[in-house]
């Protein structure tokens, strides 16, 4: 979290003080209810009190005791008073409050709703005070009012809660079932010491819409407050569910709303990234639930600002946040700050503002200005022993790293145990490592590649000196080329002594020679005196060999005796570790970039999380971490699925009451070597969970650590392969394969990545990184808070840098039209593997006069279905237009640059600019539709003339009938420096 300048603390201190004195001042003398809004320049007046508001007092009344705004013993006798006629004068229903109540009585107002959220935030502001005041009257009661909750009574038949009751008419149809603020209701209910609702209540709401805006891609709700609320009181941050980040998609929400305002500035000039903020409010029109992304169009924007929108975001997005109040303060403070803060809206393009504040607004920004600077709420909040439980029965894990110099100092004394012994199964003469400890006297070719790479990292880590290092790496470099090759590679399996091949395994592994070819690079990587030998043995390797041209897929093995390949040894699964393999093809050009868009992306879903088969039975995670050891797949869909597969067992161990975790192929104490299909709850091995170092810090450290407890750490050589978690029992030995992985999974987290940039400094490495898109656009990571990996089977495919292609368009009525044809042939962006879309192509063509540019396309598509509001045309099947006018590459939502998008029926919208006034046609036809568009010269801010170029690309996107995946056309969308490069018209 980026910190503002100190200097700001003067600002933030006096405005979380203004808002405590709305809370302190606009209470009933009696009974503590505290209005629901109030004159902002504190003259008073008769209003409502709301119990959201009465939440949000009391925990702000805690907050002013701890700043010695009123002194301990005022707050504690306030909040007493308010807690005693809660508990024993407020008219409530199983629990749960109205709304809007009278102050003096407590009664229902206006015969408004029982209000299952405002309800939460009361409690959620008694809890606060539980703990601020612990062990005192006040605690008590906090406790009872939590208790006598009775969540499942909202449920009213089913598994998320209702939004609302009346005495008259019952439940409202309405429920919480989609992302919003509920989030923290939710949770307040699971941990319910009394009334429960079941851990099923966290998964049964649905983790939608998502938006994707400026790069950015969450979970949408457009008044900014919805992404505030639960987070002022939990503490979201470095932690994750089965679903999201949380915590970044508020950062994103927040970050997406600035861009969004600020690009309206042609509309209302004094927008900017200092001067934005819209969420629910006070308005010109009355109460407005206005903000985005998306633009609410409902209630759309009048030029109007909500201070309390950066206000509650400051811990999200701090320098971005407080600039905008600063300069609300130096720039409109005669008219917007008063004597409770700032006013609850204003418009600075008119002379209007609002003259209240509203209770909720000055209690959010009061909690998030109090968890940045000091993380009070989340301090005293997350005490409570029953919001901690709702989070671990929700599934939330962990992601921190904590750790202190004790910690790191632990982690490498493992690192040297473990390199101990790795050294101690190398053959003295040879230089060629055990596959076990066992000592069968032979190894195989990953094992090499992974000696190797230990080597380097024994060296990096300081466990040996670079001339013990090279010594090393020469022996062993001496042996492999001694060995028997075949396409280039050496068999999998060869003896540590005589260097002979193994008899009883006469095969070629392409999947082990992978890891061979990684040690190689890195070795030749990091020991430049060694890396013409290893870039000829690499070179030597011939991938295409292997490559089956007919099934387009790799063949995975060469029997060397029989001399033959093995038709149903294939390399299909992405979520293997043959995917290495497959890299090294289409990084050598020796097979063809769909190969890897060809990999099969089928997923299993574990305790809600999806990630990549073969999975748990299919040996577990080594398989899906083991290759990102070298290849750095940060943020990349196949990242994401081997930290979805952690996850899952965590949360499966936790589930199960297991005291570890951790389960992927090893050797067992009593059954041998436990692979494929094999594996055993009780038998966990230290390497699986070690290998998520990176995803789960403290997490992974926890784990170790109690390994260790439980005797699985031997006294010279690390941890032994695996233990009984029934028994206690450990295995006698240890794997070179699984202690190499162990040995390289703390280096890359002790020594800055430093294998993984090795291997990525390779010039082959590199090549093939820009060639595949999972590695050019890897779609995770800081501007993605989803975790759902099959949105990565709809994906941006690999390809070539082609040539930027060229057009005309002829003047309206002179000529026929130019017609360029779309086919999944020559312009598929994106698409799910396997998709059929044989039936599914596109044309288009341009005109122009002097007064517009006119586009057409027709599309062939035999299901189309958009269901949608114009602003959000792009869910369904539609059709869009990039345009660049000045050919100087397109940015996202540049003002200068257009997306606009054609639906049926006749529906349009721009996104960049925002607005719809596009004069449209689209019809419907008997195999499609077709669009027509007129887009005026002065929209597009050019001066049309015979000779002139307009970039553009059309594109066209088709819901798939299988589900929800899509697949699209576009002419021509090429990153290229700063923006996209598209295609190029030309006016004739």
């Amino acid at each position: 979290m980026e910190e503002a300048p100190r200097g700001d603390d003067v600002l933030l201190d006096e405005l979380s003080r203004r808002c405590f004195l709305f809370f302190w001042n606009e209470a009933d003398p009696k009974t503590g209810l505290i209005q629901d809004k109030a004159p902002a320049d504190g003259s008073g007046g008769t209003q409502d009190a709301s119990i959201a508001s009465t939440g949000f007092g009391l925990g702000a009344i805690c907050a002013a005791a701890e700043r010695g705004w009123v002194s301990r013993d005022e707050a504690y006798e306030r909040i007493l008073m308010t807690l005693h006629f809660i508990w024993s004068d407020m008219p409530h229903e199983h629990g749960f409050f109205y709304h809007f109540v009278d102050p003096a009585t407590g009664r229902r107002a206006g015969g408004c709703e029982l209000s299952s959220i405002d309800t939460a935030l009361l409690v959620a502001g008694a809890l606060t005070a539980k703990q601020y005041f612990s062990g005192t009257e006040v605690a008590t009661l906090a406790g009872k009012i939590y208790e006598r909750v009775d969540w499942p009574w909202m449920l009213h038949g089913g598994n998320t809660l209702r939004m609302a009751w009346k005495p008259e008419s019952g439940f409202e149809n309405s429920r919480w079932e989609r992302y919003s603020e509920h989030m923290m209701m939710t949770l307040l209910a699971i941990g319910s010491p009394s009334h429960p609702l079941p851990e099923g209540a966290w998964h049964s709401w649905r983790r939608e819409p998502v938006t994707e805006f400026g790069g950015r891609r969450f979970l949408e709700c457009p008044p900014l407050f919805t992404h505030q609320y639960s987070h002022s009181l939990f503490d979201f941050r470095n932690t994750r569910d089965a679903y999201a980040d949380y915590w970044q998609n508020s950062v994103l929400a927040t970050l997406a709303q600035r861009e969004m305002i600020a690009g309206l500035s042609s509309q209302f000039p004094l927008y900017s990234t200092n001067l934005w903020g819209l969420t629910s409010s006070d308005g010109l029109g009355g109460y407005m639930a206005w903000g985005g992304p998306p633009l609410t169009h409902y209630q759309p924007p009048d030029g109007s600002v909500v201070p309390c929108a950066p206000g509650g975001s400051i811990p999200f997005a701090p320098k971005e946040c407080i600039a905008v109040l600063k300069h609300i303060y130096d720039n409109y403070r005669d008219r917007a700050w008063k004597e409770y803060g700032f006013v609850d809206a204003f418009n600075p393009h008119t002379d209007w503002n609002s003259r209240v504040v509203i209770g909720i607004d000055a209690g959010v920004t009061l909690n998030m200005i109090e968890n940045y600077r000091n993380g009070f709420f989340w301090k005293y909040f997350m005490r409570n022993d029953e919001v901690r439980t709702a989070m671990s029965k929700a599934g939330f894990v962990s992601t921190a790293n904590t750790f202190r110099d004790e910690d790191y100092a632990y982690l490498r004394s493992v690192a040297e145990d473990t390199w101990a012994c790795i050294a101690d199964l190398v053959h003295p003469e040879t230089g060629m490592p055990e596959d076990s400890s066992r000592r069968s006297g032979k190894t195989s070719v990953s094992n090499l590649g992974l000696y190797l790479s230990d080597v380097a990292a024994a060296w990096k880590m300081g466990f040996i000196t670079r001339k013990e290092a090279a010594e090393r790496i020469r022996r062993t470099l001496s042996s492999i080329s001694k060995l028997e090759t075949c396409f280039g590679f050496r068999q999998c399996w060869n003896t540590v002594d005589t260097l002979e091949r193994s008899p009883d395994d006469p095969w070629i592994s392409l999947l082990d020679s992978g890891n061979f070819a990684a040690g190689l690079i890195t070795v030749g990587q990091a020991f430049p005196e060694f890396r013409e030998t290893c870039d000829r043995i690499f070179a030597a390797m011939d991938w295409g060999a292997f490559y089956d041209r007919a099934r387009n897929t790799m063949i995975g093995g060469y029997n060397v005796v029989e001399q033959k390949f093995n038709p149903q040894w294939t390399l299909p699964l992405i979520g293997t570790d043959a995917r290495l393999a497959v890299f090294f093809a289409v990084s050598t050009d020796n097979a063809p970039l769909a190969l890897w868009d060809r990999l099969d992306r089928s997923a299993e879903e574990f305790q809600h999380t999806r990630y990549f088969t073969p999975g748990w039975q299919g040996g577990g995670l080594f398989m899906q971490f083991v290759n990102g050891l070298w290849l750095d797949e940060k943020d990349s869909v196949m990242r994401q699925s081997a930290e979805n597969f952690a996850y899952a067992q965590i949360v499966y161990a936790r589930e199960k009451n297991y005291p570890v975790w951790g389960w992927s192929a090893s050797d067992s104490p009593d059954d041998g070597y436990l692979g494929w299909g094999k594996l055993q709850d009780r038998i966990v091995t230290p390497h699986a969970s070690a290998l998520a170092l990176d995803a789960y810090p403290d997490v992974v450290l926890a784990n170790l650590r109690r390994l260790e407890s439980m005797g699985a750490r031997s006294k010279r050589f690390g941890f032994y392969d695996s233990i009984d978690i029934e028994t206690g029992k450990h295995s006698d030995g240890f794997l070179m394969l699984d202690q190499s992985m162990l040995f390289l999974s703390l280096a890359n987290f002790l020594e800055e990545n430093a294998v993984r940039g090795w291997f990525q400094s390779n010039r082959s490495v590199a090549f093939g990184r820009s060639r595949i898109a999972e590695f050019r656009d890897p779609g995770f990571g800081p501007n993605n808070a989803l975790f759902d990996i099959s949105a990565g089977a709809v994906r941006l495919l690999s390809r070539e840098t082609k040539p930027q292609p060229e057009t005309i368009a002829r003047q309206r009525g002179k000529g026929e039209l130019a017609w360029v044809e779309l086919t999944p042939e020559n312009a598929l962006e994106a698409s799910p593997p396997e998709a059929n879309l044989s039936g599914f192509s596109a044309r288009f063509a341009f005109a122009w006069d002097e007064t517009a540019l006119f586009f057409t396309m027709q599309v062939v598509d035999t299901t189309v279905t958009n269901d949608y509001e114009a602003s959000v045309l792009f869910q369904g099947d539609c059709v869009e237009l990039y345009v660049d006018p000045e050919c100087n590459g397109l940015v996202w939502n540049d003002r200068h640059d257009f997306q606009f998008g054609f639906a049926v029926d006749d529906k349009s919208w721009e996104w960049f600019g925002g607005g719809k006034d596009i004069r449209t046609q689209v019809r419907r036809n008997t195999d499609g539709y077709s669009v027509k568009a007129e887009l005026p010269w002065t929209r597009l801010g050019v001066k049309p003339e015979k000779g002139r170029t307009v970039c553009v690309s059309p594109a066209v996107k088709n819901l798939l009938e299988e589900g929800p995946d899509f697949a699209k056309l576009n002419w021509n969308w090429q990153p290229k420096g700063s923006g996209i490069q598209l295609g190029r018209i030309t006016l004739e």
